[in-house]
């Protein structure tokens, strides 16, 4: 991987967009920490991001015009880049991040974080697109069928048990798993009153989930980095180097000339112990934080790509990332001296910064815990 020389004017200033708070407030603290000022323009007036010290209100709209745009946004977004000087603008989940590609040519004054155009981002994003584009790049993947109908299920080519999916979404939401065929049926036909049809089929692999983040420019990898969960230890995740791993998801990133930041869901098989590709999300992912706790600022580094700055590629991070709560009971643990001792420099560094900046997870705590009054 080669990295930039000749360093241009510095970034400043951005413009987050977001329907995704949680994510939002990862971009916000990763960008913030190496001193950009991070303006937001959201829907949601309580969103757990705005209580966060380096967060600086942009505006609020409506939730159509953050996934599709609309004249008069852009025309209120143009005119907010001019007022306060935005240098980049950048979405944080796929909405936002497919508005802002699919717009770009309509906001003016700033441009618009690295990412694919709008024929690869819905390649990829979309689950049936992307297992054709795999199919096409004969790349490893579970079986898969397209049902629009119960007729179209291919019991010879999936068997059971066997995921649906939606063909857009995130965070595991409306999966389900079906483990014979009576249950299938009622599952399409629910579906179908629902009017969630079509739906991905994909064959239910047995194994170990594993995954690889990325930011890469026309297919030239520039950071990466591979992780797992690991289940036996609360919200740990362990960075490690798996050669079968990088090299197919560095054949998907080259072969398809990918821009941008992802995360890709790969699982390990457990009958052949081959890798295989499950998801690609062509945006920022729910555990950057950890990234960023282990040195790894994505957000900045794609960032840089526009800078030209100095971009040193490196060995990707290895080692364990513990869960860094910031919550009730843990500022209770801390003040009494119970909490978590964190000794390994980065992760020390990045545990005080969380601390010094500790309402957004405080103030979603409470509304938890009154939710469930």
């Amino acid at each position: 991987m080669e990295g930039y020389t000749n360093s241009d004017a510095k970034i400043q200033r951005v413009l987050i967009f977001t329907l995704h708070s949680q994510q939002a407030l990862h971009v916000i603290r990763a960008l913030s920490s190496v001193g950009i000022k991070c303006y937001v323009v959201g829907h949601d007036r309580f969103a757990m991001h705005l209580f966060s010290k380096h967060c600086h209100v942009g505006f609020f709209t409506k939730r159509k015009f953050l996934e599709e745009g609309d004249d008069q946004f852009f025309q209120k977004v143009n005119s907010f880049v001019r007022k306060k000087k935005i240098d980049v603008l950048i979405g944080t989940d796929g909405d936002t991040t497919r508005m802002l590609i699919k717009c770009r040519n309509q906001l003016k004054g700033a441009r618009v974080y690295p990412g694919p155009d709008l024929n690869l981002f819905d390649k990829l994003h979309d689950k049936w697109n992307f297992a054709e584009l795999l199919n096409q790049f004969n790349l490893p993947q579970p079986e898969y069928q397209l049902i629009s109908k119960v007729e179209d299920f291919d019991l010879k080519k999936l068997g059971f048990p066997v995921l649906l999916k939606p063909l857009i979404g995130a965070g595991s939401i409306g999966i389900q798993k079906i483990d014979n065929f009576s249950a299938f049926k009622s599952a399409i036909q629910e579906l179908k009153n629902k009017n969630r049809l079509p739906i991905l089929a994909q064959e239910y692999i047995d194994g170990q989930d594993i995954d690889y983040n990325v930011l890469s420019e026309d297919g030239n990898i520039i950071a990466w980095s591979i992780q797992q969960r690991i289940n036996s230890q609360k919200g740990l995740i362990r960075y490690l180097v798996n050669e079968d791993v990088a090299a197919i998801c560095r054949e998907l990133i080259q072969r398809s000339k990918y821009t941008g930041v992802g995360h890709i869901d790969l699982r390990i098989d457990d009958k052949d112990g081959r890798v295989k590709f499950i998801e690609f999300n062509p945006r920022f992912w729910g555990s950057l934080d950890y990234s960023t706790a282990m040195g790894l600022n994505f957000p900045y580094l794609g960032i840089q790509i526009f800078t030209k700055q100095s971009i040193i590629p490196s060995l990707p991070v290895v080692g364990d990332c513990p869960y860094l709560p910031i919550s009730l009971a843990a500022l209770v643990r801390k003040i009494t001296g119970r909490g978590i001792s964190i000794k390994q420099g980065s992760l020390k560094k990045w545990a005080q910064y969380l601390w010094a900046d500790p309402l957004p997870e405080l103030i979603e705590d409470i509304r938890r815990r009154f939710r469930k009054t």
